[in-house]
């Protein structure tokens, strides 16, 4: 591998120039092309979204900033983690009814007989993808809208890492669900080990808006979120907080509600940063996580007044697993399904 000096290195950025503001009424490639930019090195523009994804080295990023200082510009390749504290395989035989389940169940005479239009509902996780065969998501998933936005191949929706398999199952799994009759839409953007990039997630996000616009029109949509950056900072991250606020905005704008993990720092997220979870808006929920007794799962669960909305079921979770399986997980991870389903 060699290195020339004075070759500017190249890299993929995401760009947003969101659905308000001076920049709105721009397309994106002749915003590239205003800043004198080719816009050749703009690889994708996104439908739902108003931006796309573009090569540029750091004297293109520069110069694209300073023509456009309300343009939101993020390296591509900026990854999240699952909000996973623990996992473990119990059986590979059915599950008994969870305790997360039954609390969904004692809270019901508490709750409007007016319910939600639950079977028309969907529910997009954005994760490492399913095991669609698992019976106890029999009828639980809508593989219709089902995508892979890791590979070529857009079918591909297998689960290698399990994160996502576990989180649809807090949500619609017939017997680990709390919510059997909402439909979840995987939406794979994790890789093998369970990172995931802001390049796929913000390919997803796109895919859902524009779903809401044509297929999903009308329906209650929902997208989980179960990452987080990884550590719980004391300064806050420009670039992640802008490009959160630009796709909460964009949510907003649809009415699709967004919910996230709070994450597994132990931090008071109203004086760190963790990202998503520093971000505000009115259709964001982030969910921290309790355990049976009502208490904050303190060995990891983030907190916070104003940052962190809820607290869900988090700890010692029964969902399913990978190759027809069940798992016991603890994770702010498992708190956000619960709020999702619900």
């Amino acid at each position: 591998l060699f290195f020339f000096p004075g070759v500017p290195q190249a890299r993929e950025y995401i760009l947003l120039h969101g659905s308000s503001g001076k920049l709105a009424g721009s397309s994106t490639t002749s915003l590239v092309a205003g800043a004198g930019l080719d816009i050749a090195d703009l690889e994708h523009v996104y439908s739902g979204l108003r931006g796309g994804k573009i090569e540029l080295d750091e004297e293109g990023a520069d110069l694209l900033l300073s023509k456009y200082p309300d343009m939101v510009l993020v390296p591509a390749d900026i990854c999240l983690y699952p909000s996973l504290s623990a996992s473990e395989t119990l059986s590979l035989e059915g599950a008994e009814v969870p305790w997360h389940v039954v609390l969904v169940e004692d809270l019901s005479e508490y709750v409007s007989s007016e319910t939600g239009d639950f079977a028309g509902q969907r529910v997009f996780v954005l994760d490492s993808g399913v095991d669609e065969d698992h019976p106890d998501l029999v009828g639980c998933l809508d593989l219709d809208h089902a995508r892979n936005f890791t590979t070529s191949d857009p079918d591909d929706i297998s689960d290698v890492f399990g994160h996502g398999t576990n989180v649809a199952g807090v949500i619609a799994g017939n017997v680990t669900g709390v919510s059997p009759s909402t439909k979840v839409v995987p939406l794979k953007v994790a890789d093998p080990d369970g990172s995931l990039a802001t390049a796929t997630l913000t390919e997803a996000i796109d895919y859902v808006i524009g779903l809401s616009e044509g297929d999903l029109s009308g329906r209650n949509m929902v997208v989980n979120l179960s990452y987080n950056t990884p550590y719980a900072t004391y300064y806050a991250d420009s670039q992640l907080g802008a490009y959160f606020r630009e796709i909460l905005l964009a949510l907003e704008a649809k009415g699709i509600l967004f919910i996230s993990s709070a994450g597994n720092n132990s931090a008071d997220i109203d004086r760190y940063y963790v990202y998503p979870t520093s971000n505000e808006s009115s259709i964001y929920v982030s969910a921290a996580s309790v355990k049976s007794d009502g208490a904050l799962s303190s060995t990891f669960s983030n907190y916070g007044t104003t940052t962190v909305e809820i607290a869900a079921p988090g700890s010692f979770i029964e969902t399913t697993g990978l190759s027809g399986s069940y798992d016991l997980v603890s994770g702010t991870s498992f708190s956000s399904p619960f709020a999702s389903g619900i």
